[in-house]
């Protein structure tokens, strides 16, 4: 855990390096993975002081992303599109943790994690496994297989997309 947080805290570094260099768009990138790590962490911690305090610092560097991303589309001209091979999509993250705030899966005030499925739709794979995983830990069998399925689903559809092998192959181990 202690490495995962060192890793957050270098994100956040490079992110405001970034940033005093003008570079917002790397710049909030960089903040909106942090707030993803962070979140991700959060999610898996039992002690709900820290697990707070995760979710502070997540929301404090999506927040901050949000704030790079307005400015950097204001000074970025409107003819460059962003390619879908980009890793992670800022805006796909930002509307993540507003949902799972919303959906109540994890948040501030309230440390349950509850299931949606409409909510998997919002997840990447990795995220669809974690829940999947969270969920039988609590004894949801049945909404865990959801998930694990949905998981299993969007790692088929990637590969079909990229034709990569490997997600076929993780596809089929979640399924």
């Amino acid at each position: 855990m202690e490495k995962e947080r060192q890793e957050i805290q270098e994100l956040e570094r490079r992110a405001k390096a970034e940033e005093e260099q003008g570079n917002y768009k790397e710049a909030y990138l960089l903040y909106f993975q942090g707030a993803e790590k962070a979140l991700l962490l959060a999610n898996r911690e039992k002690k709900g002081k820290i697990k707070k305090g995760l979710m502070e610092i997540a929301l404090n560097l999506k927040n901050k992303g949000k704030e790079l991303k307005s400015i950097a589309i204001q000074a970025e001209p409107s003819s460059s599109s962003p390619s879908q091979d980009e890793t992670p999509s800022p805006s796909s993250m930002e509307n993540k943790m507003d949902h799972e705030k919303e959906e109540g899966k994890t948040s501030l005030d309230d440390t349950k994690i509850s299931f949606s499925e409409k909510g998997l739709d919002e997840l990447d794979p990795n995220e669809c496994e974690e829940l999947g995983r969270t969920l039988l830990e609590e004894g949801k069998k049945s909404e865990a297989r959801k998930a694990f399925l949905k998981g299993a689903e969007k790692y088929l559809l990637q590969a079909e997309k990229t034709g990569r092998t490997s997600l076929v192959e993780m596809g089929i181990y979640l399924k």
